[in-house]
This record gives C-alpha cells, structure tokens and sequence, in this order.
C-alpha cells in the first residue's frame, strides 16, 4: 500500500497535509493515498508534497527555503504508486455517465502564503513546470510576528513564529465532445511552517522547529 503525505486538490474537501520534518499537521487534515482506482480518480489534477528545508534571517526579513515535489497516481505494473510529473503537466479521464474525456492542464500554478489568523497574502509566486523544486518565501519578520513579540524579541527572547503555504492552480478544462471548456482555480491543501527567533550579539537567529 503506498501512502504518502501530500496535499490533495480542494475538489470535494479541505485537505491539509503532514510532512516529516518541520512542516505540522493542521487540525482537519489527512495524506494521500495512491492503493486503488479510486485514488486515480480522486487525485485526478495531481498532488504535492512540501517541507521547508532551511531558514535565514537579515533582522528585518526571513527567507524560508520550500522544498515542492508534485506527483501523479498511477498504476504501473499492477501497483499503484505515486510518480513525479510537472505542475503544468496535462490530466484526462473520463466521465461517469458519457464517458466523455476531460482534459485539464494547469496554465498558472502559484506558491501562496500567509499568517494564521491575518489572511493576507504574503507570498504569491509563479512557479516554473518542474516536478521538483526549491522555492523561496521571503517574509518581512513583522508580518509574522505580533507586537508584542517583536518587543519580547528585542529584550532578548525566544519567539515561536508560523505561517501557512499552498499551492494554487489556474486550471483549463475541454470536454471536446460536448464543446466545452472552462477555466477555475484550484487551491491545494496548505502545509503550516514552525520556526524559533532568537536575538544575539551578532543579531537575530532563526530556527526551524518540528
């Protein structure tokens, strides 16, 4: 059975994944799973799993380095499994009812942030079409720190920090057959981010945290 986390396309649900490294659940969330036809089907415009990988700090900003991986379930040799395949890359199925075929391609994919509780974009990058990559969110350290901690930091505290990240999707869709085609957005599950901020005699340090 494979299993994987990753976060899943907000097509029927809210979806939020985990990953092993510094990157924490959030409440309502769940991974992806790729054991059967179901999932195929389920997973249809493809998923993606994410980490932050290092962090720095120039005392007024922070740069989070985004480990991005975007994968397609499949069955090859009578397993089902989870392959690289590029943000950009076209999907088709069919169907229920007449069987017609859906083509789908995404034609802008996004890399999103923002602060728990704010809302407001603070991050919101185009992504090139590789299924791995690092990107950057380079974040001002007051959009995520209140003010209060920003003056517990300055009198020489540890502050705890997050923020949320996600992948967004401007996805085409044809139905040659029926003479169909539409576009919508598809934002994929967000991953939350945890890191420590500590001032020294040389400035600020900051640390990811599990």
């Amino acid at each position: 059975m494979k299993k994987i986390a990753l976060a899943l396309a907000l097509v029927t649900t809210s979806v939020f994944s985990a990953t092993t490294f510094n990157t924490v659940k959030i409440s309502d969330g769940k991974s992806a799973y790729c054991k059967s036809k179901n999932d195929i089907h389920r997973n249809k415009i493809g998923v993606y799993s994410a980490k932050a990988v290092s962090a720095k700090t120039d005392n007024q900003n922070i740069n989070f380095n985004i480990e991005l991986k975007f994968l397609s379930c499949v069955k090859q040799n009578d397993k089902f499994t989870f392959i690289y395949k590029k943000p950009y890359a076209e999907f088709s199925w069919e169907t229920f009812t007449t069987k017609d075929q859906v083509v789908a391609s995404a034609s802008e994919v996004r890399l999103k942030a923002y602060k728990d509780g704010v809302y407001r974009l603070l991050n919101n990058t185009v992504i090139p079409d590789i299924a791995k990559q690092t990107q950057q969110i380079n974040i001002s350290l007051e959009d995520v720190l209140n003010q209060e901690q920003v003056e517990e930091l300055s009198n020489g505290s540890k502050i705890k920090g997050s923020f949320d990240f996600w992948i967004s999707k401007k996805v085409q869709y044809s139905i040659q057959a029926q003479d169909i085609n539409f576009t919508n957005m598809r934002n994929f599950g967000s991953f939350r981010v945890h890191f420590e901020v500590t001032k020294t005699e040389k400035g600020l340090s900051i640390k990811l945290i599990k």
